[in-house]
């Protein structure tokens, strides 16, 4: 060939790869990406928008109803009779926060949500899946994350596999969806041939719900912690068939399935265990959805055998339900027809001490509903069951005689909506000071610790008045034997307060009058170290091997504590760690043993050697099941236990897992009775024959209403 035509096809050839470099993507590409976008929480600053403002506004402007509102408030104590459409609660709520509510229904939408265009859903972008709530990471406010992520400055590809618990290789013959979340917004992606692909910014912290893989839904086990967008360009994501919890929500009037569903999981133990949860606060995580049934996946926090949920669908009441996310399996839960109150808050709404509790009237014991008011002017509470309530406000825990300012006597009516209109009083209590010193000797050694003022006596509100000083804010000044910390002052309420030096957990008691008190004074007493050894009962000096070994040291009456500290076994039955110099409270709690609690003395000079000795359990684990399902034992289950014909006793009892475990005295045959549990028809008592040294599991059905 003549050279001159070689160097023509040469530089033919070259324009040729140039070009293919040129139009072709520099990465692999793209899988489909089905953009299906909802909201959930992410942190206290986040607020969350949705459709059912425009809706709640509507019906209360007049235009959603043709009837009217029943009407409650401080002063006049009336009630118009009435009722009102209730709006679709399918959009996620916003927290609670300054600037909330004004006269729309949720709870504190801003008007800014709107305007940033990244913070909830537009009346367009409702799904199927709806609205998400995670924790941990704020949402972007400065785009839309519905567009996609390539065309954003930082964006990178999070790409990855999907894995089958416990096998070798990938699902890379099966396709469906994965459910991801991405900075406060989550995300419907494809699978195809067991891979997925999507953009996010770089910076962006990507959570794995859950997945549709062949049509089977699966829960994901594996990454159940946030991902760095920048650090997931290849993610094995870990899931698990048949082990993902739904939850369908019935009528108890037309046994149908009821729509626009949502199920909170509060982050407050104390308002979990209550019937009503007002309305979720920033840290709690929600999972509203416009369709049921509802997967119970990671949109609700961290799985756990025995997770207190309340649920509710439009028009209907708030139900508590514990249920077993780590096994799954599908819940179905009645619900009546109920109303709605719509709460006007006036006076001083930035008190953090004031809760709003309602009860029936002429009721004891813990409130139906309790929730804080602070930095809210107007709200709907939802899920009320038609009837005549008190509402009060108040400040204390409920069972220490707390101060009520305000009690008002109201009706709610079946679908309609009472207005209550409340005034919180301004805070005029008196505050004075309180500070102290701190000294640590040498030998401790503590990275970091913090001083918390909690409290104590009647009246007192531990939740909202504890104070919490940390180290670093504290003057310290090196002196012979250890350091001194000079904390505080501090403004406390007038009274007694309870200080701890934790994670330690030493303190003392003090009281504070109108003129202060500016000598509270806390030496840690020098640290020992200890060995404590287990040992079985009656055993000949055997072994014992719980898990943990927990102390704690022995406090000033009055003074409230602060957990005991777990420590791990050295080796099988042998313990060694470091505590106080003076009594401490040494206790072993282990589902094979029966709980121990002993005191000892350390000494600083001596051997500090001690000694446990354990019993082997005997007792029983009883297990609800509902067709497969695992119940897990709510918190207000409690089963009767009485022996038959011998004089054993119950030694202890209480929720283990997704159980409930028995330990008795005595060999023989025990009668058990199971209280009314909701939901559920009622079973009749049967018998267990308890063996020494054995713990019987015992399955029981039970079958839904």
């Amino acid at each position: 060939m003549n050279p001159r035509n070689l160097v023509i096809v040469g530089l033919l050839l070259a324009g040729l790869v140039s070009l293919l470099f040129i139009v072709l993507p520099a990465g692999p590409g793209d899988f489909p990406v089905e953009e299906e976008f909802s909201s959930y929480s992410s942190n206290s600053k986040e607020r969350r928008s949705s459709n059912e403002g425009s809706a709640r506004n509507g019906s209360r402007n007049g235009t959603g109803s043709n009837s009217g509102r029943n009407s409650t408030s401080g002063s006049s104590r009336t009630v118009e009779a009435g009722d009102s459409t209730l709006g679709d609660p399918g959009g996620r709520r916003a927290s609670g926060g300054a600037g909330q509510g004004s006269g729309n229904r949720r709870n504190g939408d801003s008007a800014s949500d709107s305007a940033t265009g990244g913070r909830g859903s537009s009346s367009n972008e409702n799904s199927s899946r709806g609205s998400r709530n995670g924790r941990g990471v704020p949402p972007s406010f400065d785009r839309d994350d519905s567009t996609s992520g390539s065309e954003s400055q930082g964006s990178v590809r999070v790409s990855g596999t999907i894995w089958a618990e416990n096998q070798p290789q990938p699902l890379s013959g099966s396709s469906g969806s994965l459910t991801v979340g991405i900075n406060g917004r989550s995300k419907t992606v494809n699978v195809s041939n067991g891979a997925f692909v999507f953009d996010a910014d770089s910076d962006a912290m990507v959570r794995f719900f859950s997945a549709m893989i062949d049509s089977k839904e699966a829960r994901v086990i594996a990454p159940n912690m946030p991902i760095i967008a920048k650090m997931a360009s290849s993610v094995k994501v870990f899931i698990r068939y048949d082990a993902l919890a739904t939850l369908n929500l019935i009528s108890a009037e037309t046994g149908e399935s009821l729509n626009n569903v949502e199920v909170v999981r509060l982050q407050d133990f104390h308002r979990s265990t209550l019937e009503h949860p007002g309305w979720p606060m920033a840290t709690d995580y929600v999972i509203s959805e416009q369709t049921g049934p509802v997967s119970l996946d990671g949109r609700l926090g961290m799985i756990g055998s025995a997770v207190v949920l309340h649920a509710r669908a439009a028009g209907h009441e708030w139900k508590r339900i514990t249920v077993d996310l780590i096994e799954g399996g599908e819940r179905e839960v009645l619900l009546r027809p109920s109303g709605s109150v719509f709460l006007d808050v006036l006076g001083d709404t930035e008190r953090q001490d004031i809760k709003l509790r309602f009860r029936a009237p002429e009721s004891f014991g813990p409130p139906f509903m309790e929730i804080p008011v602070a930095g809210g002017t107007n709200r709907l509470i939802e899920g009320v069951m038609p009837g005549v309530w008190v509402a009060t406000l108040e400040s204390g825990h409920w069972n220490l005689n707390p101060t009520i300012y305000e009690e008002i006597t109201f009706e709610v009516s079946l679908g309609g909506e009472t207005t209550l209109t409340l005034e919180v009083p301004s805070d005029d209590e008196d505050r004075a000071d309180l500070g102290g010193t701190v000294f640590i000797p040498d030998g401790w050694y503590l990275d970091d610790f913090s001083l918390r003022i909690r409290p104590t006596g009647a009246g007192s509100d531990p939740l909202n008045d504890t104070v919490v000083v940390q180290a670093i804010d504290m003057d310290a000044e090196s002196i012979p034997g250890g350091d001194l910390f000079v904390w505080g002052p501090v403004k406390v309420k007038i009274g007694s307060y309870g200080v701890l030096v934790l994670p330690v957990g030493y303190g003392d008691l003090f009281e504070v009058t109108e003129e202060g008190f500016y000598d509270a004074h806390i030496e840690l007493p020098y640290p020992v170290d200890i060995q404590v050894t287990t040992v079985l009962q009656g055993g000949g000096g055997q072994l014992a091997s719980p898990g943990l070994v927990r102390w704690a040291p022995s406090r000033p009456a009055g003074v409230p504590g602060a957990g005991a500290v777990p420590v791990p076994a050295t080796s099988e039955g042998v313990f060694d760690f470091q505590v106080p110099v003076g009594n401490v409270i040494l206790s072993v709690s282990d589902p094979a043993y029966v709980p121990k609690h002993q005191q000892v003395t350390v000494n600083e000079d001596g051997a500090n050697q001690f000694e446990i000795e354990l019993e082997p359990a005997m007792g029983m684990i009883l297990l609800l099941d509902e067709d497969g399902t695992s119940i897990p034992w709510d918190l207000t289950w409690h089963p009767v236990v009485n022996a038959d014909g011998h004089e054993g006793k119950v030694l202890t009892r209480g929720r283990t897992g997704s159980g409930y475990r028995v330990l008795v005295s005595e060999t023989g045959e025990y009668t058990i009775t199971l209280p009314y549990m909701d939901g559920f028809y009622p079973v009749e008592p049967f018998n267990i024959f308890c063996q020494p040294e054995t713990i019987l599991e015992t399955l029981i059905p039970l079958e839904a209403e």
